[in-house]
C-alpha cells in the first residue's frame, strides 16, 4: 500500500524543534532573512538560483520535476507521461492528478494558461501532482504571471513557492509541479528554469 505525503508549513524553529520528523511529510520551512527550505522528513532538497549551465551541471541541490519523483522513491504515486510535438501550447490546458505532460517542440511559448477540472468536490481530502515540462520558452514575465488559473478550473488558486527565484527571462526550458493536498481550492506551484547548452563546434 502506497504511503501518502503530507504537507506542512513551520518556521525553522518550529522545525527544529520538532524530535521526530515525519518521514512521510514534506515541511516548507520559513527561515531568518527570507530563506525558505524545503524537507522530506528530516532531509532537506535545497533551490539554489542557477545563473549557467556549468552551474546545473555541478550543483546537485537543483533538480528536474523527473528526478524530485524518483528521490522521493514510491512517496507520489506512478505519472502518466503525456507528449506533444505540437509547436503552440492549447489555449488551455487541462491538467490530471498523477499526469506529467512534455512540450518538446514549442516555438517560444510567452504563457501557460491552466485548468483543473477533476477536484473533487470536498477537496479537504483532495491529493493532486502534475508536472508540466516546456520546451521552449519566451518571455520577460516571472513565473506568476507566465502561469494563469483559467477561469473554467474548479480550482482557482495558484501558491506560487518560489516565484522570486525563478528567471524566466533568457531561458530555454520550463518545468513547473503543481501539488495540493487537503488545501481547498488552491494548488501549490514550484517553477525551475534552464537555458540549454549549445551544440558543441565540432
Amino acid at each position: 500500500m502506497a504511503n501518502f505525503v503530507r504537507f506542512i508549513r513551520k518556521s525553522k524553529t518550529d522545525y527544529n524543534n520538532i524530535d521526530n520528523k515525519d518521514t512521510d511529510a514534506i515541511y516548507f520551512v520559513n527561515g531568518e532573512g527570507n530563506v525558505n527550505q524545503i524537507y522530506l522528513g528530516s532531509d532537506l532538497y535545497g533551490a539554489d538560483i542557477i545563473n549557467s549551465y556549468t552551474d546545473i551541471a555541478n550543483n546537485k541541490s537543483v533538480y528536474s520535476t523527473t528526478a524530485t519523483n524518483s528521490m522521493i522513491a514510491g512517496k507520489a504515486d506512478m505519472c502518466t507521461l503525456r507528449t506533444y510535438s505540437d509547436t503552440t501550447l492549447p489555449e488551455i490546458l487541462n491538467i490530471s492528478n498523477n499526469t506529467e505532460y512534455r512540450y518538446t517542440a514549442l516555438t517560444n511559448a510567452a504563457g501557460l494558461n491552466i485548468s483543473i477540472t477533476d477536484a473533487p468536490v470536498n477537496q479537504d481530502t483532495w491529493m493532486f501532482y502534475s508536472s508540466i515540462v516546456l520546451n521552449k520558452i519566451s518571455t520577460t514575465l516571472s513565473l506568476d504571471e507566465f502561469i494563469t488559473m483559467d477561469s473554467s478550473s474548479s480550482i482557482s488558486d495558484i501558491i506560487f513557492l518560489n516565484k522570486d527565484i525563478v528567471i524566466l527571462d533568457d531561458m530555454d526550458v520550463l518545468e513547473v509541479l503543481f501539488f495540493a493536498n487537503g488545501m481547498n481550492n488552491q494548488v501549490c506551484c514550484i517553477g525551475y528554469a534552464y537555458k540549454v547548452p549549445e551544440p558543441p563546434t565540432p
